[in-house]
């Protein structure tokens, strides 16, 4: 099927070594879960520096299992509660809602776009933040000020896989889950991982993902089909090999990104004045660029995002809006990112030609 655009949002990679691989499973006949996903699910581990990691349909599913076994084995008041980022895709909260739970929405920071740790609720409740576009969230303070507090903290690591926070990978401590869906750094077409340090959680799961089965094969437990195949596993297998690369590389596109809108004029004026980049600081380097977000102020005159983004689709260049406002107006910042920021193609093959385009485009829809 032919790609209509000229320079599409995300291209994921596959190397040569990679089809091999899935080539090799699809001719074994042994496509459903098995050996392949028991490796994925270790090289994951290993990268992260988690205790436990297990593959699952979703990032999604993975969420909505933690959210159930935790609720299922906590005392009847235990976990009413869920505290999530109100700027962001809305899986975490249809999950809790999908779990009887009143969902706090927590207004984020117009920089870094996530939550203020400060505004996370910490009492009997789940706190889930969110790394939105891979941008680490402030995750030592988050432990520390819900330590103590009966809260229960985990991770929607959707966008993370690889990023750091303070030189520490994201879903090393805690719980989180990641996702594979086909816009993420590695994907498995659909996919995800639970990673945890609590061992009680991660057999919870485990049953949960197959029927109610243990790993010794032992009915007794509740469960469905949230199985990962094999053949999206060796998907993911080959990727881990080129992932750190990848993240080298997507660093490149977005430094590229940041010069050259810096220095970009709007008739005249510097784009700046309209346009901001990506928030940086010494202690949020460890991003993986999942995605490259800019945000394109509200001000007389000047193009509004929806019309940028339609202007600059007419051009063949596939941009997205930044994300949605799960709060519906009562969470300020987040009702305004909303309105105003757009995600520009980022992928491990673009090349210059492909961001010289992009950046034509959004010249040209700017104007």
């Amino acid at each position: 099927m032919m790609n209509k655009w000229k320079v599409p949002l995300n291209k994921p990679f596959f190397s040569n070594e990679t089809k091999e691989l899935v080539m090799n499973v699809l001719n074994s006949g042994m496509v459903s879960q098995g050996e392949m996903v028991e490796q994925f699910e270790e090289e994951v581990r290993k990268y992260v520096g988690a205790t436990y990691a297990l593959a699952v349909s979703s990032c999604t599913t993975g969420m909505w299992m933690i959210m159930t076994e935790m609720r299922r084995h906590g005392d009847e008041d235990d976990w009413g509660r869920a505290s999530i980022p109100a700027f962001t895709f809305p899986a975490a909260r249809l999950c809790a809602e999908y779990n009887d739970m009143i969902v706090e929405n927590v207004d984020v920071s117009t920089k870094t776009y996530n939550a203020y740790s400060k505004n996370m609720l910490y009492g009997n409740e789940m706190v889930i933040p969110i790394h939105q576009f891979g941008m680490p969230c402030d995750m030592d303070t988050i432990r520390k000020e819900s330590n103590g507090s009966g809260a229960f903290v985990f991770e929607d690591a959707a966008c993370a896989l690889g990023s750091k926070h303070k030189g520490k990978m994201i879903g090393s401590t805690g719980t989180a889950v990641f996702s594979f869906h086909g816009r993420k750094i590695l994907t498995t077409g659909e996919g995800g991982m639970i990673v945890t340090d609590d061992a009680e959680l991660y057999e919870q799961c485990l049953q949960m993902r197959q029927f109610g089965r243990d790993k010794a094969g032992n009915w007794g437990g509740s469960g469905l089909n949230f199985k990962m195949s094999d053949v999206a596993a060796t998907m993911g297998l080959g990727q881990m090999k080129w992932l750190d690369a990848t993240i080298g590389r997507r660093r490149e596109i977005a430094e590229t990104y940041n010069k050259q809108l810096n220095e970009l004029l709007i008739d005249g004026y510097q784009a700046f004045n309209y346009l901001e980049i990506p928030y940086r600081k010494e202690d949020r380097t460890g991003t993986n660029w999942q995605s490259y977000v800019i945000k394109l102020h509200e001000k007389e005159g000047v193009k509004t995002r929806d019309e940028v983004l339609n202007r600059m689709r007419a051009n063949g260049i596939e941009v997205q809006v930044g994300s949605y406002d799960q709060s519906h107006g009562a969470c300020k910042n987040s009702a305004q990112l909303a309105k105003t920021t757009l995600a520009l193609p980022i992928w491990t093959e673009m090349t210059m030609e492909d961001i010289d385009l992009v950046i034509n485009a959004l010249e040209e829809a700017l104007t």
